[in-house]
């Protein structure tokens, strides 16, 4: 996909609401603690307000699948125009620079570049780690420079194994663990 970007100032809130809010809940499911009613919107005023990029697509083209949910976006800046894919790391390499591939086979654009990623929680989408990195693109695999980081993933949760509020069990091990 390639268009050229413009910025739109929503500064009440109108648009996002409007348009977006429904896309907002779904794809990022902690917002519904600030914006999920009237209510809630109302409270969380300073939650809605936005600067939105815009991209007017002048081409369009079927971006890579992630069939295991693995994946990065590619964002290159060329000619006043912003080129975006579906990427993965190059063997699933970690270090510098990072080498992405097109999850469509497609060449990527040289030039300015931003690496995006994230991670979540199953099924509920509540725990939510984002990851950007910037750097630039270079054909024939982008490289981005400087490194990305591994997929950090998600914190780890305290889960009770025991029968105790944490502390050793019978069988001698710490109920305390880390999943």
């Amino acid at each position: 996909m390639a268009g050229r970007p413009r910025l739109t100032e929503d500064r009440d809130g109108t648009l996002f609401t409007d348009r977006l809010l429904d896309q907002e809940l779904r794809k990022y499911p902690p917002a519904r603690a600030l914006i999920d009613s009237p209510l809630l919107r109302r409270e969380h005023w300073w939650y809605l307000p936005r600067l939105i990029v815009v991209l007017d697509v002048d081409t369009a083209t079927t971006i890579g699948a992630r069939p295991d949910g693995t994946g990065e976006v590619l964002a290159v800046a060329r000619d006043d125009r912003l080129y975006v894919d579906s990427v993965t790391r190059a063997d699933g390499q970690v270090g510098e620079p990072v080498r992405v591939r097109s999850l469509a086979g497609r060449l990527p654009a040289d030039g300015p570049a931003v690496l995006l990623g994230h991670d979540f929680s199953a099924p509920d989408l509540e725990r939510w780690t984002p990851w950007t990195t910037r750097g630039a693109a270079a054909r024939p695999v982008a490289t981005v420079d400087p490194p990305a980081p591994a997929r950090p993933g998600l914190p780890g949760r305290p889960r009770r194994l025991g029968r105790g509020a944490g502390g050793p069990t019978p069988s001698g091990k710490d109920s305390r663990e880390w999943i």
